[in-house]
């Protein structure tokens, strides 16, 4: 028998652990063992129970489960936004059985959708400016607006860091177009650092204008400079499609996990005299050397193993509006492509680019950057969806 459930997260709430504690299995089973990515417990274990900042203050969390005869075969955690977030919730924490069947994907999502409703949910929750991870395609595809940019399709391996990595169990669940439409699309490109690109870069380098410089992250005041980072980003993306500012705290409960993993050499700032116009962060690929579930053998491999990385991965990168136009992000760009190859990057994949951002695209491919992926985030609760009767009648 199948049974649809949603627990809702508060205080002294009676939800049970001992699905919670499935949920989390299954979650792991489903990220660790069908693509052997890895991930950070502590980290995830957080998102999904709701115990960052940005959750805490913005989101009501509602466990959702599907089974049968008792045996867990969906599960997720619907973000639902309160207050003044000014982007659509979502559901994520994603969770899948190997022997789901279609019938069973087709009947969680139109539960799913029955309850809330009206609501507007996308998924996985949610990419860009969330804390979820988007899904990479499989398929070939061209970047809309652009005949040049011809994506290949997804390599059967961890993509990054930072993203997550191909799945066919949490791809299950977004086959169906009419059950789950594309919300939006995001793209990446790749660079691969040759001798020959290097010296490109180096001698576009020295072209940099000299009223501006830039500077590495200071490693001895990381939450001072983790605040001026978050006010260019608040700055920076104002207007970008569904971006939702943090908070100094907000940012500085989020990023601090990250800071083991980050090197100044990859966290840039650009100055205009004193002032930070512009920044860029990227990180080497832990995932080449991260496996298995626990977070203490990973941060031993990080001591030990990380010379036998040989991808990376721009994370962030942004400018001032004031002074874009000038073509000052590459120099950023060029700088942290260079200091990531000196740290042992042959390859190295940008941060996501919007579907509307085609500009963007082309200032990427100016480095050298070939297209690579194109991820997708897919609604799956909202209006004018299907009923069962009209999928069952084509």
């Amino acid at each position: 028998m199948e049974d649809f459930r949603v627990s809702r997260f508060a205080k002294n709430s009676k939800m049970d652990l001992g699905i919670l504690a499935q949920h989390w299995e299954l979650f792991r089973e489903t990220l660790s063992q069908e693509e052997n990515f890895s991930n950070f417990n502590s980290f995830y274990r957080r998102l999904m129970t709701g115990k960052f900042l940005v959750t805490k203050n913005h989101f009501h969390l509602e466990q959702v489960t599907f089974s049968l005869d008792n045996k867990l075969k969906i599960a997720g955690i619907v973000f639902l936004p309160r207050g003044e977030w000014g982007a659509p919730g979502g559901v994520g924490c994603l969770a899948v059985a190997a022997d789901v069947t279609e019938s069973q994907v087709q009947n969680f999502w139109l539960a799913l959708r029955k309850h809330y409703q009206g609501i507007q949910l996308i998924a996985p929750f949610a990419g860009h400016h969330y804390l979820g991870f988007s899904l990479p395609d499989r398929h070939p595809q061209m970047v809309p607006q652009s005949k040049d940019l011809l994506f290949e399709p997804a390599r059967p391996q961890k993509i990054g860091v930072m993203t997550t990595a191909l799945n066919s169990r949490v791809e299950r669940l977004f086959r169906n177009p009419k059950i789950t439409p594309i919300y939006r699309q995001y793209f990446s490109l790749e660079t691969r650092m040759s001798s020959e690109r290097i010296e490109v870069l180096q001698s576009e380098l020295r072209q940099q204008p000299k009223s501006f410089r830039i500077r590495k992250l200071n490693r001895l005041r990381p939450r001072a400079e983790l605040a001026i980072m978050n006010h260019l980003v608040n700055a920076c993306f104002i207007n970008h499609f569904d971006f939702c500012p943090l908070s100094e705290d907000e940012n500085w409960d989020l990023m601090k996990w990250s800071l083991p993993l980050f090197q100044s050499g990859c966290f840039l700032f650009l100055m205009d005299g004193d002032k930070e116009i512009g920044f860029a962060f990227g990180m080497l690929d832990y995932n080449q050397i991260f496996e298995g579930r626990s977070d203490f053998l990973n941060f031993l491999r990080f001591c030990f193993r990380k010379g036998q990385i040989c991808r990376g991965r721009l994370i962030h990168i942004g400018m001032l509006p004031k002074y874009r136009g000038q073509k000052l992000v590459k120099y950023l760009r060029h700088q942290l492509l260079l200091n990531l190859a000196s740290l042992g990057a042959s390859t190295i994949e940008s941060s996501y680019i919007d579907q509307a951002n085609v500009a963007s695209l082309g200032n990427v491919e100016s480095t050298g950057a070939k297209a690579l992926h194109k991820f997708s985030t897919y609604l799956v609760a909202g209006t004018d969806f299907p009923t069962r009767s009209t999928l069952e009648n084509g």
